[in-house]
């Protein structure tokens, strides 16, 4: 069966766009995801987090869910739209979405692969680098 990507109205770019690709997702996970290279199978990515290593140098975000096996769209500059309950699904604490004007990290916290924080990780072992900056509740500038 072939995996086909479908064009989404309101959400980050079009497949095609000099700003996504389209690797295969290693697991399943919702829009907006922070995504990092797999370090096992190439041509895939999985979640990103803070921790170090692979996991801490994202690829993009999620504009489409991620289905394990299956092709995902991944912006990796420019802006994001997608809706508050989409972007709650993958903050660390708030709701309603972004707050504009705020730079937003990998979370460094076990367990949240995947979030983006508000803080700035201080682990000493981990990376810090903002993903990129919300232009409002509902948009995002990947960095």
């Amino acid at each position: 069966m072939a995996d086909v990507i479908v064009g989404i109205g309101g959400g980050g770019q079009t497949p095609g766009t000099p700003n996504t690709y389209s690797p295969i997702a290693a697991l399943n996970f919702p829009p907006g995801t922070p995504v990092a290279a797999s370090i096992t199978v190439a041509g895939e990515v999985q979640l990103a987090g803070a921790f170090g290593g692979n996991f801490s140098c994202p690829t993009g975000i999620a504009v489409t869910t991620g289905v394990a096996g299956h092709h995902v769209l991944i912006q990796y500059a420019g802006p994001i739209s997608l809706t508050t309950a989409e972007w709650d699904a993958i903050l660390v604490s708030g709701s309603g979405g972004f707050s504009p004007g705020i730079f937003y990290y990998l979370s460094d916290v076990e367990g949240e692969f995947g979030r983006l924080t508000t803080t700035a990780p201080s682990n000493p072992a981990t990376v810090v680098a903002p993903v990129g900056i919300a232009l409002s509740p509902t948009d995002f500038l990947v960095r």
